[in-house]
């Protein structure tokens, strides 16, 4: 029995490099090497090799079709419980790890047939019947772990059927602001979810964000006197989901909205030719002329400013950020969202004199997890910021 398990763990670690040396080609970065070994690893170790183990068990040893039995088994197990949930729920996404998850399967069929069919390896043991029950006990009872689990969480992540109800004749963005306090869950009819946009195309909700695609959503026209008619989905176009952070000043705290879903109505040429979607106008309790930063920059500074968000900054005086000579700040606010095209931005002189800084000399916000940094200068003179070589040498 031990000997079976041994050639079990030995044909996981070949397949696992088999894997590695087939996908190598279309890798591009090393730590993607490392992200597939730990995934083929841990699958095969949590599934793959136990399905194996069970096949071992209920394939008799001196069948003529046993390799044609146990490739069955070792394939059948990968596709049997997708196939059961597509069943239960048509619309379950599959995890993309289901893509490899068959031709590992039969990797691992057939360096394990080869192995077995070595006889004076002594790896294919003849299991008495003792050994069997054992064998099969603690396969079947892992495997129906797994099993659950991953039934659990894929039948979890189905994105929900999503009814729109437009108001007649409304075209432009529409904004779902999603996990907004005291905004009522959102409806459902039949197993649709509904969502009712006001007449700024606007909707509010306290319920989450679980996704949307073309596929799940429907979308009306509905007039005053509550009559209905189809949007046809060529005047219907996705936009990014969207976030939002700002400090409210008066009570020194962050106010983050979570999901903001952007959704345009019109046609292909209006969608292409209308302006960026501005939720921010929407936001109850965002007042622009309050929320403003200002970035005090040393006089004709050039270069990365960075903002460090491990060093407490202490209390924020007129959301006014000071940057020393060597582009550095500290900022104690992780979660606020900065805008170049909102904010202030000034070169101040040694006796304290402002000049506005030129719009076009002022790049995007990265986001790291303890840094923010933006770049002034031309364009031609901005390059990627060095993050890993401004750690070590902060360090």
């Amino acid at each position: 029995m031990f000997a079976m398990f041994w050639r079990k763990i030995v044909v996981g670690i070949v397949t696992t490099f088999a894997t590695l040396l087939v996908l190598t080609p279309f890798i591009i970065a090393a730590p993607i090497t490392f992200v597939i070994f730990f995934y083929v690893l841990l699958g095969i170790g949590v599934y793959g090799l136990w399905v194996s183990i069970f096949s071992d068990v209920v394939v008799p040893e001196e069948s003529k079709l046993n390799a044609l039995y146990t490739f069955l088994v070792h394939v059948g197990f990968v596709i049997m419980p997708v196939f059961i949930l597509q069943i239960i729920e048509p619309r379950t996404e599959l995890p993309f790890y289901f893509y490899f998850a068959i031709p590992i399967s039969i990797l691992f069929w057939m360096f394990d047939e080869t192995l077995r069919r070595q006889r004076k390896m002594k790896w294919s043991p003849v299991l008495n019947q003792k050994e069997k029950w054992i064998c099969g006990s603690i396969s079947i009872t892992i495997l129906i772990v797994v099993l659950s689990w991953f039934s659990y969480g894929t039948l979890d992540k189905v994105t929900p059927l999503t009814r729109h109800y437009i108001p007649e004749g409304y075209e432009g963005w529409t904004y779902v602001f999603y996990d907004v306090e005291d905004y009522p869950a959102l409806t459902k009819e039949g197993d649709y979810r509904v969502i009712k946009y006001n007449s700024e195309g606007v909707a509010w909700t306290s319920s989450s964000y679980e996704g949307s695609s073309v596929d799940d959503n429907e979308f009306y026209y509905i007039s005053e006197s509550g009559d209905k008619r189809i949007i046809p989905m060529d005047h219907v176009h996705f936009g990014n989901l969207s976030s939002f952070s700002y400090m409210d000043t008066d009570e020194s705290r962050v106010i983050h909205y979570d999901a903001i879903d952007l959704i345009f109505i019109g046609t292909e040429e209006e969608f292409r030719n209308s302006p960026e979607p501005d939720y921010k106008k929407f936001i109850p309790d965002y007042d622009p002329a309050r929320a403003e930063f200002k970035f005090e920059i040393p006089n004709e500074y050039t270069g990365w400013v960075k903002l460090d968000l491990t060093a407490h900054s202490g209390e924020l005086t007129d959301r006014t950020i000071r940057v020393d000579q060597n582009g550095e700040a500290t900022f104690s606010y992780p979660n606020v969202s900065f805008d170049k095209d909102y904010d202030d931005f000034h070169y101040v002189t040694d006796d304290e004199e402002k000049r506005a800084i030129p719009q076009e000399l002022l790049s995007d916000f990265y986001y790291y997890p303890d840094l923010i940094v933006f770049y002034i200068g031309h364009r031609e003179d901005e390059d990627l910021f060095p993050y890993q070589e401004y750690k070590k040498k902060n360090e």
